[in-house]
C-alpha cells in the first residue's frame, strides 16, 4: 500500500492573483488528488460547472476552458 502524501496547494487562476487560502490535499494516487482538487474548487467556482484537473499539466480545466493552474508544495513543520 502506497503512504499518503500531505501536500498544499496553491491555485493560480490565469486573471489573478493566486488564491490566499491554500487546499491541503492527502492522497494516495492521482483520482485522490484530483477529487480534492475538485472540492476546493468547487468552493471558489460554485456554479454547476464542469470541473477537471489535469495533473500532467497542472491545470484546471472549467467548462474546458484553462482557468487556473496549480502547484504543490510541502507543508511547512
Amino acid at each position: 500500500m502506497k503512504a499518503r502524501i500531505k501536500r498544499l496547494a496553491v491555485v493560480h487562476p490565469v486573471h489573478g492573483a493566486p488564491f490566499k487560502d491554500r487546499a491541503i490535499v492527502q492522497y494516495r494516487d492521482n483520482k485522490e488528488l484530483v477529487e480534492q482538487l475538485k472540492t476546493y474548487c468547487r468552493s471558489k467556482w460554485p456554479l454547476p460547472q464542469t470541473i477537471q484537473v489535469d495533473v500532467h499539466a497542472a491545470h484546471i480545466l472549467i467548462d474546458g476552458s484553462h482557468t487556473a493552474s496549480y502547484s504543490l508544495v510541502e507543508p511547512r513543520p
